[in-house]
């Protein structure tokens, strides 16, 4: 395969020189390495049976915990650092930090990130790809957003491998609704365009710790053949916890290495994430790896940042797993039993003292070089010198180099990328309207100081509530959806499956801050749940004078307003028949009002104006009002459907559009109707709109087809899992409203009514139209994304407000 060379620019216009000493500070950042004594020397190293890791006790070792210590109290030390301004300096002071934008400037990686470096210089040093091989096969977990996967690709093909290369990834799903935010990167840019390779589990959830999402990804690597590389990038925030980062962390990192024990074929190699190693469950962990490969290193990338604990164990020569003694049985007690306290334990005579000798001195010199820089970069903060300035500028220019020769980076030729054939959209002018409402790729944001969010954390909501943000909100006008023409590529066999979504926390059309704040305020607030809906005639008469009176713009330099006509007939939809049809209004649009069921739906003869209102929301929780509406949108949707007749109208009372679930059935009434736009329909105390369909043209044969296979799908999957669907919308609105009602914490919420939805099914469709035709719809997302924000704002500041009002700030307290 031939490579593109391009030669590197030169930057900088620095006017000194690197001078040997600092030189050698540069060239250290690429040695930090501690390798373990190799496996043909352990000969009193024997492989523990993992059967007794079950019953053993917690121990320490006494040298790491005082380790651990002197490292929190220098982590201390940051305690009282504005988070922005701090990274800022890090930043600044990381000698590495300019590689990164010389690769993208020179040699334009595929997604190349910081992740992306460190691969490459990883992959550079180790002997992890075996190139007299016909094939390699991959498995990349816990891999979002995918980096590693590319630099992969990068080196194998500028160093011209000759085989076969097949990979999956494996990571928290991106798109599931009940993911947190702070566990997962949310970055899809990479995923969305190589989805059929990467695999979510049975759940779609991508939770590695699930027992059955472990057990497809086992059935999955067995029909690639064998494993020879298994890399695991696994981490959690710990931005507030920053002392019990390991512990922290430490479960998912024992799924992984369980997991790639269990899927590498023998001679395979391993690429573990890990940051410090002071605990028991870690030093077991590493034990167990040390016996189980050849060789064992920890590494530390020179484009790992200096300042954090993170290093990566790089195991070569499996032995195989059928050489760790009860390695199955173990796995299946772990991940079976996550929340029963079970740990990668063995008692400590198990391991020799000659082990726990070379890990304390593993331990000591990753430990010395991180408190070394969090020293150093305290010494010149906030403010750097000029001349330490230029003298940084010029070792980030000499260590840039040293990566681009050390590593002979070459740039590949683009048809060589994974994503080659996905050209970046450039947004139109609506969707550039939008783009301050569009999802950011990472929604982790943190600011202040750790001391000022731990305090703020820890304050009651009467003074918490003071410290939402107060967004700006506008008097309700109808936000029209754009649609691109891509109704074609709807397929509904690829619509997914997996785990109800029992909490909203989590959306791609949607900014995690938003969700966030808005779960704050419904588990906070009980007054505000309760108000009374507006009367149907109300919304209606609501939604026609936003008709008339105009809506948000839908283009750069025009504001569409619809004529007003002279009368409507109106027929409010409801799930049991009504007896009149005499209802008068007292808006003079409104000259007819008429009952029906859905069993007695019909458009009414004589006349053009008809138009069909149906509520689909619940009575008075707002908390998951969209989870639990999503059956009645979807069989009103079909039914109606089947019923009008060209140029009636639509409105449809709902709660917000954040699921993939009524995304797509939105999606899908878009192809039906002139066009479709949201309205607020409430004071602003009510997660509800009004989806206003305007005149219908007709449903394509595609989408009759969809929703018919779609709600097939959607009763079979309630067949198998819920024995009496009678009773089971009642009782599962029952259930979490009272849950909901007396938590006051997030974490309890979760885990008290997933076990009630976990007991009643394991099974929800998710999708009625693929997440993959729904985001490559531009012009949609931008739509979603912005009515979303309408709506969530809104209530954010209307019902924070009225919290505000209630508990008037008392300055002292909140200093």
């Amino acid at each position: 395969m031939n490579v593109l060379r391009r030669k590197r620019k030169t930057s900088g216009s620095s006017t000194l020189q690197a001078d040997p000493a600092s030189k050698k500070r540069v060239e250290k950042l690429f040695q930090k390495k501690f390798s373990y004594s190799p496996n043909s020397n352990k000969t009193i190293y024997e492989m523990p049976s993992l059967s007794i890791a079950c019953e053993c006790d917690e121990w320490q070792i006494e040298e790491t915990q005082q380790m651990k210590m002197t490292l929190n109290a220098v982590k201390d030390k940051l305690s009282d650092k504005d988070i922005s301004s701090w990274h800022g300096h890090t930043g600044q002071m990381n000698l590495a930090g300019t590689v990164i934008s010389e690769l993208r400037e020179n040699f334009k990686p595929e997604l190349c990130t910081q992740a992306w470096c460190k691969f490459y210089e990883i992959v550079s040093t180790f002997k992890l790809i075996d190139f007299d091989i016909p094939e390699v096969n991959s498995v990349h977990l816990c891999e979002a957003p995918g980096a590693f996967i590319t630099s992969l690709n990068h080196f194998l093909i500028s160093h011209d491998y000759q085989g076969t290369w097949t990979w999956f990834g494996s990571t928290l799903n991106p798109y599931y609704e009940g993911n947190n935010v702070s566990q997962m990167i949310a970055d899809d840019r990479f995923i969305l365009h190589s989805l059929p390779y990467w695999d979510f589990g049975v759940d779609d959830t991508g939770n590695l710790m699930d027992w059955d999402n472990f057990q497809q990804l086992g059935d999955t690597c067995c029909k690639m053949g064998s494993i020879q590389l298994v890399t695991c990038d696994g981490s959690i925030d710990c931005q507030d916890t920053p002392g019990d980062q390991e512990s922290v962390v430490s479960r998912l990192q024992c799924c992984e290495a369980l997991a790639a024990l269990t899927i590498l074929s023998p001679n395979g190699s391993l690429v573990l994430k890990k940051f410090t190693m002071f605990e028991c469950e870690t030093v077991c962990l590493m034990y167990l790896l040390n016996c189980a490969f050849d060789q064992v290193e920890v590494f530390k990338p020179a484009t790992s940042k200096s300042g954090n604990s993170e290093v990566y164990v790089i195991c070569t020569g499996f032995h195989g797993s059928s050489t760790i003694t009860g390695l199955t049985d173990y796995v299946k007690h772990y991940f079976q039993n996550q929340n029963g306290g079970v740990q990668m334990l063995f008692n400590r005579d198990c391991i020799p003292d000659t082990f726990i000798s070379e890990h304390v001195a593993c331990c000591e010199m990753f430990t010395s070089l991180q408190r070394e820089t969090i020293s150093n970069n305290l010494d010149h903060y906030p403010s750097v010198s000029d001349q330490y300035i230029l003298w940084l500028e010029t070792m980030r220019n000499y260590c840039a180099e040293m990566y681009l020769t050390k590593f002979d980076l070459k740039q590949i030729p683009v048809n060589c990328r994974i994503g080659h054939s996905y050209k970046k959209k450039r947004l139109s002018h609506t969707a550039q309207s939008f783009k301050n409402d569009l999802t950011p790729f990472d929604q982790k944001r943190h600011s202040g100081t750790f001391t000022q969010r731990n305090n703020s954390n820890s304050l009651p909501w009467q003074q918490r509530v003071h410290l939402l943000d107060r967004y700006s909100v506008k008097p309700p006008k109808i936000i029209w959806c754009q649609f691109e023409s891509l109704l074609e590529e709807v397929d509904c066999k690829s619509c997914a499956c997996g785990r109800p979504v029992d909490r909203l926390i989590n959306s791609r059309f949607c900014d995690g801050r938003l969700i966030q704040q808005m779960q704050e305020l419904i588990q906070n607030t009980k007054d505000y749940r309760n108000s009374s809906h507006a009367p149907p005639l109300s919304s209606v008469s609501h939604a026609l004078d936003g008709l008339v009176h105009g809506c948000e713009e839908s283009d750069s330099n025009t504001l569409e307003v619809t004529e007003e006509k002279s009368s409507y007939t109106v027929i409010l939809l409801s799930s049991t028949p009504q007896s009149s049809d005499t209802d008068s209004s007292k808006d003079p649009r409104i000259t007819k009002v008429l009952h029906m069921s859905s069993s007695s739906i019909q458009s009414p003869d004589g006349g053009n104006n008809n138009v069909f209102y149906v509520d689909v929301t619940t009575d008075s929780y707002c908390g998951e009002m969209e989870i639990l509406s999503q059956p009645s949108l979807l069989s009103w949707t079909q039914t109606l459907l089947k019923t009008l007749r060209m140029t009636d109208s639509l409105i449809v009372r709902m709660s917000s559009c954040l699921t993939r679930f009524t995304a797509g059935v939105v999606y899908l009434l878009g192809h039906c109707f002139s066009k479709i736009g949201f309205l607020q329909d409430t004071d602003g105390t009510r997660l509800q709109q009004l989806l206003i369909c305007e005149e219908y043209t007709g449903t394509p044969v595609l989408v009759l087809q969809q929703l018919e296979v779609i709600q097939e799908k959607f009763d079979n999957i309630r067949e198998e899992c819920i024995p009496q669907m009678c009773t089971l919308d009642s009782e599962h609105e029952t259930n979490v409203r009272s849950e909901m009602e007396t938590s006051t914490e997030c974490h309890s919420t979760t885990q008290i009514s997933g076990k009630k939805i976990s007991q009643r099914s394991r099974r929800a469709l998710l999708e009625t139209v693929s997440l993959t035709v729904l985001l490559n719809d531009s012009l949609f997302v931008a739509s979603l994304c912005h009515t979303n924000a309408t709506l969530l704002r809104t209530f954010v500041r209307t019902v924070g407000d009225l919290e505000r009002e209630r508990y008037p700030m008392q300055t002292d307290r909140l200093e």
